[in-house]
């Protein structure tokens, strides 16, 4: 023959080669395996056993399976590669022989005693170079995997041949009632091995001369005749009763084919021999089928909803009759696995112990009493069986109060888990609602992700700076929130990603933000909204002794070691401060802010210090102890924030017309803003300067004082006429 064929001198089979030993090799009689098929073959348990055991004592990661000679017991030189992909065992009716002379293996039937049907799936041609031993029915030899010859694939005709074997083979298929979707060979050498399978009138020797034949050109061009003749037999030319009736069952069999046997690339399926997906652990099992199964029995133990279900069965489906490197196979199985993932029926109890949530608040936060109040009065109405739906609290004011570290205090005095949401700089509303799956990389939103996370459908979930939203005429994600957030609405919230309802209403929503005033008014009505004040002097002093020191001498290594792990006090603290330098320290240096993290750097500085001194003393690693007071601290801090500011030094010499003046800023803190007013020649009017740091209250307050000064003055109109005034912010303020 003059095609190329493998054979000892073909130029070919050193293109791109791999030598494997100790491959079991498998007879088969009356039936010849291809690469990138999958297919079953039934053997006895013990040779089942015995390959199992021959794999793990080589590395040959799978088996191969070579053709007999017809009328022989004589096997072909060429076989195919395969791996196995799952081992059931059970009692078959027998459909034909599966054993004969030779110990060759046939189809799928066994016999009716127990069998093990054994799928395997085709990776890539082989060349038996020796036989080594036999161990019944293998024979263990030394293989070389082959690849395919793809010559040149640009011209025009290639392109042609491509095209006339891809019409003969659609003028074979069903043209109604076609199964969806069908399998379609995914490269041109793909075509000759399905038309090995597929075409029912071949003998081996046809079967075999195609799984023998390396070049692709010349493959295509061996099977054009063939699939030519098939057509003609399908169109009801002289032939023979039997043969249509073999044209007849291969059309039958193309959607099975189409069903259960995948095509894959045999180049992808050379290169991943190597991997070590190919080496079997203890028992044999498709990493697909096992997929597939392990889903199957998740969606009926997980509680999805009735409509969740639905989808679910209906993309479980999809999911099967997928391949794995079909380019749907990971959505479609990544979107299971989220629903599967999700807390549809999962809770927490909640812990009705109001004095031991009473604790937890207290031991946690100083202060702060609206919104400990408002959890205790949850609890309280849970215990005498009330709705069950979480409120959605709104902790608004300045930063560094503890809005965010309340959240936590809140899960734990509840006995719930907790996730935080950061929504400073959200600007896309798929952020938070998902998007949908027919978007390249699309995910569920950031509410259903929190939920996957805890596992639970009753977490504390924090919704953290809220006011920090960004929206424009374009995007508003604010508007999102509208149903996350309204008890009515979100018992059936609609992520994208999920298109199915899902419950928040046992979600317990808190919420923080700075400034109320720059959330739309329809989402501030759905918030239950609890405005926090800055925290007094004496307060600040009191959280200081109690939790800020005790803190900062901890992560600074000032707290003796005690080997019975107990609170720690004072006595076992290598740095004390004194009561008078807390109260000094607060109205000095930390007077300014409504919060405690400047107090909180302040007192590791302070601890810093300590330290240094500790271990600068006369020994290294001394265990002395530092007592601060007051009059110590502006050698360790400098002098006071207030004394040393320009604001302080200006209050002390005002002059003439200067007026210091409060000004609350947007974060919920305060400054001292100087207006001044002085009177120059003009007509009467009033200049306000002060650039966009004046906001519209100061203004208009310029303009009332002005009015109120010409109001007293109208008796004498001959002293303002000739003059103006100018008014300005030194300061900014609003």
């Amino acid at each position: 023959s003059s095609r190329r064929m493998v054979a000892e001198d073909s130029p070919h089979e050193t293109d791109v080669y791999c030598i494997r030993h100790h491959v079991p090799i498998l007879a088969l009689r009356g039936r010849v395996m291809f690469p990138g098929i999958r297919a079953s073959v039934a053997l006895p348990p013990r040779a089942v056993r015995l390959a199992r055991e021959l794999l793990r004592q080589g590395r040959a990661g799978g088996i191969g399976f070579v053709a007999m000679q017809p009328g022989t017991a004589e096997l072909y030189n060429i076989g195919t590669f395969c791996k196995v992909v799952a081992a059931k065992e059970e009692a078959y009716e027998e459909a034909r022989s599966s054993s004969s002379a030779g110990g060759g293996y046939g189809g799928t039937g066994g016999g009716a005693g127990g069998r093990v049907l054994l799928t395997v799936e085709g990776c890539s041609r082989l060349r038996v170079l020796r036989c080594t031993r036999v161990a019944a029915p293998f024979q263990i030899s030394t293989v070389q995997l082959l690849e395919d010859y793809v010559g040149d694939c640009s011209g025009v005709t290639w392109n042609s041949l491509l095209l006339r074997v891809q019409k003969e083979l659609l003028s074979l298929l069903p043209r109604v009632d076609a199964p969806d979707p069908l399998r379609w060979p995914t490269s041109a050498s793909g075509f000759g091995d399905v038309v090995g399978v597929l075409l029912g009138r071949l003998g081996v020797k046809d079967r075999q001369q195609i799984l023998e034949t390396i070049d692709v050109r010349e493959r295509l061009e061996l099977i054009l005749p063939w699939l030519h003749r098939e057509a003609r037999a399908d169109d009801g030319d002289d032939v023979s009763p039997s043969a249509t009736s073999s044209v007849g069952e291969s059309r039958m069999q193309w959607p099975l084919i189409g069903v259960e046997y995948e095509l894959q690339s045999v180049r992808g399926a050379v290169r991943s021999l190597d991997d070590a997906s190919f080496g079997l652990g203890d028992e044999w099992g498709s990493e697909e089928e096992d997929i597939v199964s392990h889903m199957s029995r998740a969606i009926l133990e997980v509680g999805l909803s009735a409509d969740a279900m639905r989808i679910a069965k209906g993309e479980l489906k999809r999911l099967k009759a997928l391949a794995s490197h079909h380019s749907e196979y990971i959505g479609v199985r990544t979107y299971l696995e989220t629903l599967m993932s999700l807390p549809w029926k999962a809770c927490t109890v909640d812990s009705l112990d109001l004095p031991q949530a009473r604790a937890v608040l207290d031991g946690d936060h100083f202060g702060l009493e609206a919104p400990k109040k408002r959890i205790l009065e949850f609890l309280a109405v849970r215990q005498l069986g009330g709705s069950t739906k979480g409120p959605i609290l709104c902790l608004e004011g300045p930063p560094g109060i503890g809005k965010t570290s309340l959240g936590f205090s809140v899960a734990k005095a509840l006995g719930r888990k907790f996730t935080r949401l950061a929504l400073g700089g959200m600007r896309d509303e798929a952020e938070l609602r998902g998007h949908r799956r027919t978007y390249i990389g699309s995910a569920p939103g950031a509410i259903i992700q929190g939920l996957q996370a805890v596992g639970v459908n009753n977490p504390v979930l924090l919704l953290d700076e809220i006011d920090k939203l960004t929206h424009s005429a374009h995007f508003n994600p604010q508007a999102v929130l509208l149903e996350i957030l309204d008890p009515e609405q979100n018992i059936d919230f609609r992520d994208h990603y999920l298109n199915t309802p899902f419950d928040l209403s046992r979600v317990l929503f808190m919420c923080t933000s700075n400034n109320g005033s720059l959330m739309d008014r329809p989402l501030l009505d759905r918030l239950e909204l609890l405005e926090l004040t800055g925290y007094t002097a004496r307060e600040k002093e009191a959280i200081a002794r109690s939790h800020l020191l005790p803190k900062q001498r901890r992560l600074h290594g000032l707290q003796t070691p005690d080997p019975e792990p107990t609170v720690a006090t004072a006595d076992s603290a290598r740095l004390t401060l004194s009561d008078m330098a807390i109260s000094a320290l607060v109205e000095g240096w930390a007077s300014s802010e409504g919060g405690v993290r400047r107090l909180e750097r302040l007192l590791g500085s302070i601890c810093r210090w300590a330290a240094l001194q500790l271990q600068q003393g006369a020994e290294p690693g001394m265990t002395g102890r530092i007592v601060v007071d007051a009059p110590d601290l502006e050698e360790i801090l400098g002098s006071p924030l207030g004394c040393a500011s320009p604001t302080w030094r200006r209050l002390q010499t005002l002059e003439d017309g200067v007026a210091p003046t409060l000004s609350e800023l947007a974060d919920g803190n305060a400054e001292v803003v100087f207006v001044e007013a002085a009177c120059a020649a003009g007509c009467g009017g009033l200049t306000v300067t002060g650039g966009l740091g004046l906001g519209p209250v100061a203004r208009e307050a310029m303009l009332t004082a002005v009015s109120t000064l010409r109001s007293q003055c109208c008796c004498d109109e001959a002293l303002l006429s000739p003059y103006g005034g100018s008014v300005g912010s030194l300061s900014g303020g609003g």
